[in-house]
Formats: structure tokens, C-alpha cells, sequence
């Protein structure tokens, strides 16, 4: 009979537009996650699918002579199964859409729809299969629609799918009653659901004679509530959009404000340089003009006649100042040159060991070691080390003119998560207050009448480049102690951006 025909076709078609809803929706979901109302209901729009599809293969079946019982069973089964689950999932959809927590152990309402759906495809728990097809009208036409006598679990399923029907209509035309906007639509939606899905679980008892209805009811409900996602789609949309702007514009405004941070800091670092350079130039004229004035003076001394006591005298004071500005001169070309240490493996206590060596200790001051053969030998620049090492070991013995003890230590240390060796100088002589000890780094500071000032801040580059650390533990009358951190691997560490120099 035709009219079979044309519902068959008019099903196989909505079934089409609920899967096509349902993909949609799941990708809308894809590309914002936060957006639970995508997923929820574009699963219930895919269960609407499945059960509008099972109803086309009931009206062929119907149609064809004599009823063919296969595809009834089947289309029965998935139509029903897919009902189950689209007023589960459209109740979960609604609660969600109505901003209302998940009902408790909702999982077990999920479990309900499976089990009842698995109860459907398993021939004698549902219906008894139709022999043949009845007549019914729809709108003046004709049409053949095949019903099997339902089963116990049918009578249940339907008795449960009309009370959860109704439950849908409440969760969705309570927003509306609240005065939401918005819920006008989905609620006549579900008030049109309910009233078809009541009349095909009547049709589904054999209590009532007619077409199915309820994928129109759910069709309904579908395009309603899809009119009010697909707007709050837009509304977000938009609101990214604006956002995006937002963030476009001040991602500009940063960018402007980077280059003109750039162009202050550059004008920064020149007058810094500048000011540092100035800074020196006026130290080393001080430095340089004391030894200088009094070469003048022995110079002047000199022209006059003079016994030769006092012109060896002033002889050697000239050979000392020279002496001095030369140092002063030596130890300011190393301090200004570029390092770059040639690295190779060192034996750093043998290194120290030589270096203590050499140096000629008094009688007065006593030497203790501790330098184990056996330890790693790390990447290190022996010529500048055995300098750092040389530096500190005569700061020292200068430090104990009176006499003391000296003790000289290497050691596995680890710094700040890096494994390496430590060359540790211990003495008991003068030692150093907080402010000379705070500013012993410090270029052209010295407590010293012949120094220069340069030698720690020599050692201190040389550690730098080396990615070590030099450290001063100092009490006035008790000694000083310093520790030389050198890594076993590693880059040296970022170079200061200026360094001040003091007189």
C-alpha cells in the first residue's frame, strides 16, 4: 500500500536529519569542550535517529505480502532501543539545560535503556512477531501497519518511556514557568513529545489502532531546542570573537610596549656604559696620579745634590711606584680582556697542589692539605684556575703577617643542583668586616697601600666564565675563608650588565 510507502520514506528522511543534527552537534562539542549541551544532546540526537530508522523496515515489512516478520523484528527492536535511550539521554539534556545537577546514580537509568534494548533484539521477550498487516487511516490515506502482541518487558518499557516523557516535559517547561526566554520553544517541544510518545506506547499496547507519531514529537522538540543552542552558539561565537579583538588589540598595545621597553633599555645600557666608563677613567687617573706625583717628587729630589744614601733612596722609590703602575697596568688589561677559557680536563688538586708549591710560606704560618687524588677531573681553563688559585692563596699569607695557619682543601661540593669541586682556603689571619668583606669584589677597592684592587674582581670574572662561584666567609680576628666552586660541566653563568668600581 503506498502510504506505507510514503511514511517508510518519510522516516528514512528524518532519520537522516536526526543523524545529521547529531553530527553537528558532536562537532560543535569537538571545538568547545565546555559546552556539555553539544554532547548530551547530540547523543540524544543520534538515539533519535536509530529509533526513526527502525520504524522504516516496520512499514515495508507491513507492506509486503505476506508481512515480512525478519525485518519487523528488526526494525521493532533498533526503533525501540533508540527510544529507550533518547528519553534517557533528553532527560539528562534538559536537567543540564536547565542548569540542574545530574540526578543521582543517573548511570543506572543508562543501564535500564541497554538491558530493556538488549531485551528487544532477543526474539520472544518482546512481541509476538505479526502474521499479517491492519489498515489504518491517516489524514483520508491509507496505510498498512503490522503490530505484534507485546510481552512483559514491552508492557514495562512503555509503562516506563510514558512516565519519563512526562518527567522531560517537567524538566523543560519549568524554565519556562521561571520566565527563561529561551525555554518557550523546547517546552511546547516536549509537550508535543509527551502527548505523541503516550499515543505510540498506546499503539505499542494494542490499545489504540494508528501511525506512529512520535518521531514527530521528538522532531519537535529537536528543532526547538536546536534553535536555542545554535543561538547560544552564536552568542558565544560572538563572545570569542570579541574576545579575540580584545586580546588582538592588546597583544598590539604589548608589542608597542615591548619595542619602546627595548628602545629605553638600550638607551639605558649606553648611558649606564657611559657613566661606568666615565667611572673608571676617574679611578684609574687617581690611581695613576699617586704613583706619578711622586715620581715628580724623587724626580725633583734628585736634581738637587745629594749624598748617595738619599739618591738610592729616592732611586728605589721610583722603582717601586713603576713597579706599582706597572701591576696597576698588567692587572687592568686582564681585568678589561675578553675570556674565553680554553677548556680541557684539569686535576684540580695537583693544580693546587703546585701552586701552593711555589709560594714561599713563612716559618710562622703553618699548612695543612687535603687533596685526594681520586677525584673528577672537570672541563676547566688551567692557565686562568692556576691564576685564581695563586690570587687567593697570597691574599692569605698576606692576611697572616703575624703568623697562623693555613689550610687548603679540595673537595666534591654540589651548587644549585650542579655537581663539581670546591677549592676551599681557610686561614686565621685579620680577616674582614661586613662592609669590606661586601665590597672585597668590587674593581680598584683594596685595603692594602700597594695594591690595586684588581684581584678579586679578576678571580671573580674568571669563576664567571667558568660557571663557578666564588664565596667569602670572614670575621674580623678570626680568619676568612673562601670557597671556589667550579662544575663538573655546564655554561658559564650570564655576565653582570655593569660593574661598579669604587675608590
Amino acid at each position: 500500500m503506498i502510504g506505507s510507502y510514503v511514511f517508510a520514506g518519510v522516516f528514512a528522511a528524518l532519520s537522516a536529519t536526526f543523524l545529521c543534527v547529531s553530527v553537528f552537534f558532536g562537532v560543535a562539542w569537538r571545538l568547545q569542550r565546555r559546552e556539555g549541551e553539544f554532547r548530551l544532546f547530540g547523543g540524544n540526537a543520534l538515539a533519535l535517529s536509530a529509533m526513526t530508522a527502525g520504524l522504516v523496515p516496520q512499514y515495508l515489512a507491513a507492506a509486503a505480502s505476506p508481512v515480512d516478520a525478519h525485518a519487523w523484528v528488526l526494525g521493532s527492536a533498533l526503533s525501540n532501543s533508540g527510544a529507550f535511550f533518547a528519553i534517557v539521554s533528553g532527560v539528562h539534556f534538559a536537567r543540564r539545560l536547565a542548569g540542574k545537577p545530574p540526578v543521582p546514580h543517573g548511570w543506572v537509568a543508562y543501564a535500564a535503556a541497554g538491558a530493556l534494548a538488549l531485551l528487544a533484539f532477543l526474539p520472544g521477550w518482546w512481541a509476538v512477531t505479526p502474521t499479517r498487516a491492519e489498515e489504518v487511516t491517516f489524514a483520508g490515506m491509507p496505510v498498512l501497519l503490522a503490530l505484534g502482541a507485546p510481552g512483559r518487558a514491552a508492557l514495562v518499557a512503555y509503562v516506563a518511556i510514558s512516565l519519563a516523557s512526562l518527567w522531560l516535559v517537567r524538566e523543560l517547561v519549568e524554565p519556562w514557568a521561571r520566565g527563561r526566554d529561551d525555554s518557550l520553544g523546547p517546552a511546547l517541544g516536549a509537550i508535543a513529545l509527551s502527548a505523541t510518545g503516550i499515543h505510540d506506547a498506546l499503539i505499542g499496547l494494542k490499545v489504540v489502532r494508528a501511525v506512529y507519531l512520535s518521531p514527530f514529537g521528538f522532531g519537535a522538540l529537536a528543532f526547538s531546542v536546536s534553535v536555542v543552542l545554535l543561538r547560544r552558539y552564536a552568542r558565544l561565537s560572538a563572545e570569542v570573537e570579541r574576545r579575540a579583538e580584545a586580546l588582538r588589540a592588546r597583544t598590539d598595545d604589548l608589542e608597542r610596549s615591548y619595542r619602546e621597553l627595548e628602545r629605553t633599555q638600550a638607551e639605558l645600557v649606553k648611558k649606564e656604559q657611559l657613566a661606568v666608563v666615565g667611572e673608571l677613567a676617574a679611578v684609574i687617573a687617581h690611581e695613576v696620579r699617586n704613583p706619578l706625583a711622586i715620581i715628580a717628587n724623587a724626580v725633583a729630589g734628585l736634581r738637587r745634590p745629594l749624598t748617595d744614601p738619599d739618591r738610592l733612596m729616592l732611586l728605589g722609590i721610583i722603582d717601586e711606584e713603576n713597579g706599582r703602575l706597572n701591576r696597576l697596568v698588567g692587572e687592568l688589561l686582564i681585568y678589561t680582556r675578553p675570556l674565553a677559557p680554553q677548556r680541557q680536563r684539569v686535576a684540580l688538586p695537583e693544580l693546587v697542589r703546585v701552586a701552593l708549591s711555589r709560594r714561599e710560606v713563612p716559618l710562622s704560618i703553618s699548612v695543612t692539605t687535603s687533596l685526594p687524588p681520586d677525584l673528577p677531573e672537570p672541563h676547566l681553563d688551567g692557565n686562568l684556575v692556576r691564576q685564581v688559585v695563586d690570587n687567593v692563596l697570597g691574599n692569605a699569607l698576606q692576611a697572616m703577617s703575624l703568623g697562623g695557619s693555613l689550610h687548603v682543601e679540595v673537595c666534591a661540593r654540589e651548587r644549585a643542583g650542579k655537581a663539581g669541586l670546591a677549592v676551599v682556603v681557610r686561614d686565621t689571619g685579620e680577616g674582614m668586616n661586613t662592609e669590606v668583606r661586601v665590597k672585597a669584589k668590587t674593581p680598584f677597592f683594596t685595603t692594602r697601600p700597594s695594591g690595586t684592587g684588581l684581584g678579586l674582581a679578576i678571580v671573580d670574572r674568571i669563576m664567571e666564565a667558568h660557571g663557578g662561584k666564588m664565596e667569602i666567609d670572614s670575621k674580623t680576628g678570626i680568619g676568612t675563608t673562601v670557597t671556589l666552586f667550579f662544575p663538573l660541566s655546564g655554561e658559564p653563568e650570564a655576565p653582570r650588565s655593569s660593574r661598579r668600581v669604587s675608590r
